[in-house]
């Protein structure tokens, strides 16, 4: 029986992944409709993409905790805010750029602390992996 941590980081990845589909399908369908900027499109597939990847990440992260009984505290939590901070930013900026608004300077930023976010997490997993016995 899996630990309480490991299910839930395999319950947030699962419904995070499940939200990434939702997105891609809306990206190559409604979004297409909206807007035929390719770069704009690019923005919110790049987005869809990282959330995806670290979807599944967290989901990795809760499937070896609970094969090897390991405790990640943090990792799925800095891929969660990585996520948010990134792919998030980066929806609110395709949904600004299809209005024709000027992007915040603020959410401009979040993009790049996102990324560091799934840097960390990963460096993170693996340093944790690395200390256990």
């Amino acid at each position: 029986m899996p630990s309480s941590a490991a299910k839930k980081s395999i319950l947030i990845g699962s419904v995070l992944a499940a939200l990434a589909v939702l997105l891609g399908a809306f990206g190559a369908h409604a979004l297409k409709d909206i807007t035929t900027d390719a770069a704009i499109l690019d923005i919110f597939e790049k987005g869809v993409k990282y959330q995806m990847y670290h979807a599944l990440a967290i989901i990795i992260v809760g499937v070896v905790m609970q094969q090897f009984g390991v405790t990640f505290k943090y990792i799925p939590r800095i891929f969660l805010t990585g996520i948010i901070f990134f792919s998030g930013s980066l929806y609110i900026i395709t949904l600004l750029k299809t209005q024709l608004y000027e992007i915040p300077v603020a959410i401009g930023i979040l993009t790049p602390i996102g990324g560091l976010c799934f840097v960390a997490g990963w460096l993170g997993f693996a340093w944790q992996l690395y200390k256990q016995k």
